[in-house]
């Protein structure tokens, strides 16, 4: 018989200790010499749970298989626990390698003829074994791990920015870690939380200007590269309590990737980097950010600036509230309302007199020659970055393609049954489908048309919004609104308005749609002036009136 031999650790410390696969290996060429098996391939897995399929050597080995690269009878391992712990999943490729003609067999584990009711039976009965163990190994070890948690040590190998591991021990003389800060990363951890609360910058502004200064995080340990920011990585250091010394163990169940119920986590107490006043600043404005929702559904009221109203004191959202037995109608701070003037002093205005002010001062300004040439300078340098990845996007789209053809061919060929191909091919046609759309996005402008900055169409578009938001339906207004404008912060007299270049660039280009009179009810262009295809794309231009 023909036969691969497969050879697995869990652990790279060991597979670097060089004794368990050696020895597997050596058993399983004395079985086959024993039976007179032809050994084709061996595979060593050095370091890999047997929880799952995620494991190079094994990959390599059931792919060879199915392509018909290697043709072989048996795949022999010393265990059952080598080839899976998992019972349902070792199943699955049991039976996969089964319609390709081959068996597992575990040496040590003899459950006699194969494919027969009896040795099916044994080979359930030690499969369920081996996940049992596997479940017991990570209780014991997740048990005790947070028993080391409690008592303030650190368990992971890689600690949250900011802090770095410096190794102590208990008083038994046990090796541990503990998290320290690292200064260095320290000192941008601070920045971000500082210009976060004080320059109203948002996560997107806030990496850009890390990036731009160089101060990127830490090394890739594949590439060897330093790992630039994103937002989502200031948005995880402007959440993360460990910054005011509660550094959160067991919050996240990476294997089942929800997070654990709050009684699960362990509290470990270490070294602040931030005060607890500019943490919950950092909170406060984030959850004003938040858009306001009602039952499931957006706000669809006569008011043009909810869920767009900041209040400047708290960062709560200003909400309705009326007067004189309902005859007046004021956009008042929600933290107001709810807690009294202890939480928040609050502010108050009238609503109609204060949406005219507001609306002129955003378009007049917004739309003023000055500000759209400076959006439009802006937005063709980010043009020309958009073009960069291009390379590499159609290099990975070709290795797609590759790819499928070779299950194609496969297929053709008799050697890969459907059933074993059809996942994979939908996952490859997904992200070969990202990976064209994100192509088309950064090559489909290549310039913006001559028109979109001329003072004539500048002053049209702006004329026309300025009808359209005082004669128009509140719906249609606020969708506008929405596309045009980020947010507004009121504090006290002075009113701060953020907008959207995007917005700006994509109202400007309405002009071909006005000769029917009025803006066009429904834009289709907003996503393609969003050079970096996020919700932050260009930069925000901040105007302040009183």
């Amino acid at each position: 018989m023909r036969v691969a031999l497969y050879a697995r650790v869990s652990t790279v410390r060991q597979a670097e200790k060089d004794l368990s696969i050696p020895d597997q290996l050596r058993q399983l060429k004395a079985y086959c010499e024993q039976h007179d098996h032809e050994i084709v391939a061996e595979y060593r897995e050095n370091g890999a749970s047997a929880t799952d399929d995620n494991r190079p050597q094994f990959q390599a080995m059931v792919e060879a298989i199915q392509f018909g690269s290697l043709q072989v009878d048996a795949i022999l391992v010393l265990t059952t626990s080598r080839f899976f712990r998992n019972a349902v999943d070792g199943g699955i490729w049991r039976r996969t390698l089964k319609k390709a003609g081959v068996d597992v067999i575990a040496i040590t584990q003899e459950t006699g003829t194969p494919n027969t009711p009896t040795s099916n039976l044994l080979g359930t009965i030690f499969a369920a074994i081996d996940e049992h163990e596997s479940q017991m190994i990570g209780f014991h070890t997740a048990r005790g791990m947070k028993e080391n948690a409690r008592k303030g040590f650190f368990n992971g190998s890689r600690p949250p920015y900011g802090y770095k591991v410096e190794r102590t021990t208990d008083d038994r003389g046990n090796p541990k870690s503990i998290l320290v800060p690292d200064e260095e990363e320290a000192k941008q951890v601070r920045r971000i939380f500082e210009i976060y609360t004080k320059e109203n910058q948002g996560a997107v502004e806030i990496a850009k200007m890390l990036n731009r200064d160089s101060m990127f995080r830490r090394i890739n340990k594949k590439t060897g590269k330093p790992t630039k920011w994103n937002s989502v990585e200031v948005l995880r250091v402007l959440e993360n309590t460990a910054y005011i010394g509660q550094y959160v163990f067991s919050r996240f169940d990476a294997k089942n990737k929800i997070v654990r119920p709050e009684s699960e986590w362990v509290v470990v107490s270490v070294p602040a980097i931030v005060d607890e006043n500019t943490f919950n600043a950092a909170h406060i404005i984030r959850k004003g950010k938040m858009k306001e929702w009602k039952n499931g559904r957006a706000y669809d009221g006569p008011l043009l600036l909810i869920g767009m109203l900041k209040c400047g004191k708290c960062g709560a959202s200003m909400v309705s509230s009326t007067g004189k037995g309902g005859k007046y109608v004021y956009y008042t701070c929600r933290t107001y309302l709810k807690e009294g003037k202890t939480a928040c002093p609050g502010h108050r205005v009238q609503v109609r007199s204060f949406e005219k002010h507001v609306l002129e001062q955003i378009l007049n300004w917004a739309f003023s020659e000055a500000n759209v040439k400076a959006v439009v300078a802006e937005v063709r340098k980010a043009l020309a970055e958009r073009h960069r990845p291009v390379k590499e996007l159609r290099s990975q789209i070709a290795d797609v393609e590759r790819k499928l053809t070779r299950y194609y061919d496969a297929f053709e060929d008799g050697t890969l049954d459907p059933a074993n191909m059809d996942d994979r091919v939908k996952e490859l046609k997904v992200k070969e489908k990202k990976l064209e759309d994100e192509l088309e996005h950064r090559t489909s402008v290549k310039e913006l048309p001559p028109h979109l900055s001329s003072p004539e169409n500048i002053a049209l578009i702006r004329d026309e919004l300025l009808k359209l938001v005082f004669t128009g339906s509140p719906q249609t207004v606020k969708r506008y609104l929405g596309i045009l404008v980020e947010d507004i912060v009121m504090d006290g007299k002075k009113v701060s308005i953020r907008v959207k270049n995007e917005g700006i660039l994509a109202l400007l280009e309405q002009k071909e749609k006005l000769s029917t009179g009025g803006v066009a009810p429904v834009l289709n262009s907003v996503y393609k002036w969003r050079p970096q295809r996020d919700s932050n794309s260009c930069r925000r231009r901040e105007r302040a009136v009183s």
